[in-house]
């Protein structure tokens, strides 16, 4: 059945192979999403509905309404960038527009959550991308017995420059197997 991704994660223990089998299920979801012109916008935990454990977890993304298109003359300029800001892409809080590089920081938001048990950033308020930059606890990962190799695929993830995160959900795919 599965439940939401925050109980999912509070009753299951951190395991490597769990983790790595979940940022490759997100990456082809968000794969097939952005096949179709779409971005998520704002992934989080929120945003996930998670069953199963290690090599049979098997999570689903939620759009709930936030799903918009890629092409720019049909992104709608009031869209509102949701809560919880402490999962949003470093870019959306100076108010740019999502990309498919903002969903990928997103699931890299995630996996770190369930690796960590804490947000990327520490946010409060209104705040701005400077503020929200400042507080990425990226240099500051702390992932016990993950292999270096995941320490590496989110650190590129997380990165606060978007031109320094994976290019597609596809590269991704191809990092997580390397």
């Amino acid at each position: 059945v599965g439940q939401p991704f925050e109980t999912w994660a509070a009753e299951h223990r951190v395991r490597a192979a769990t983790a790595k089998h979940l940022l490759r299920e997100l990456a082809s979801a968000l794969e097939a999403l952005h096949a179709t012109g779409h971005v998520n916008a704002a992934l989080g935990p929120h945003s996930l509905w998670v069953r199963g454990l290690g090599k049979h977890v098997t999570p689903t993304l939620l759009c709930l309404g936030r799903c918009v298109p890629l092409a720019p003359s049909e992104f709608p300029l009031d869209h509102a960038v949701p809560d919880p800001k402490p999962y949003l892409a470093p870019e959306l809080f100076d108010g740019e527009r999502p990309t498919v590089r903002t969903d990928l920081y997103g699931i890299g938001a995630i996996v770190y959550r369930y690796l960590t048990g804490r947000a990327p950033v520490a946010l409060d308020g209104e705040v701005s991308r400077e503020v929200a930059v400042s507080r990425i606890q990226v240099g500051d990962l702390d992932l016990g017995q993950v292999p270096r190799a995941h320490r590496r695929i989110l650190a590129r993830l997380l990165a606060t420059d978007p031109s320094e995160r994976f290019a597609s959900a596809t590269e991704l795919k191809r990092g997580i197997d390397e």
